[in-house]
């Protein structure tokens, strides 16, 4: 995303944290004006992140821990664990709330109507960012204890190559694909 609707999600979920590749950093500094409540923005890769005044930009790696302590938090079933932004058809885009529960049971179903078989991975290049990604795929896996490889677009022409590479022996892809 860029401009407006990038402004929208950010302004929407009033987060105070961005973590940003740094790829689109570019496109976030352009806004960042427009986001009153933004006080750190975590960049990875991309080398050295600007200096912008009220808001501190630097490197994630500045932020990862140095030890296995486990996280301090405890997370219930119907906790928030994802906000999931609608396509916007009918006007700006919404925030859908995704809790724990929620996503764990797309997962539970999506391995219920398609077992996963021992030593599978499953190919897709749907962005994690919509439920049928992080739920029917990534999380699907992570409870089967199955892997999966997550490509970066989607290319006709690369496809095969694609799949010989990651050795998949399933995929999720769209009808259109």
């Amino acid at each position: 995303y860029r401009g407006e609707f990038l402004r929208h999600q950010i302004v929407d979920c009033s987060t105070s944290l961005v973590l940003c590749d740094g790829a689109y950093l570019e496109n976030l500094v352009a806004i960042l004006g427009d986001l009153p409540n933004i006080r750190r923005i975590l960049v990875r890769g991309g080398g050295e992140p600007p200096r912008r005044d009220g808001v501190i930009i630097e490197s994630l790696d500045t932020a990862r821990g140095h030890d296995d302590t486990p996280v301090a938090t405890t997370v219930i079933p119907r906790d928030i664990s994802c906000l999931i932004y609608t396509s916007g058809t009918t006007g700006p885009s919404k925030g859908c709330m995704i809790s724990h529960s929620y996503l764990s049971s797309v997962g539970h179903r999506r391995n219920r109507c398609i077992p996963p078989q021992e030593g599978e991975i499953t190919w897709s290049c749907l962005p994690l960012f919509h439920i049928a990604a992080l739920g029917a795929l990534l999380i699907a896996n992570l409870l089967a204890g199955a892997r999966a490889s997550i490509a970066e677009r989607f290319s006709v022409s690369g496809f095969w190559d694609e799949i010989e590479r990651s050795k998949a022996t399933s995929g999720m892809l769209l009808a259109s694909m």
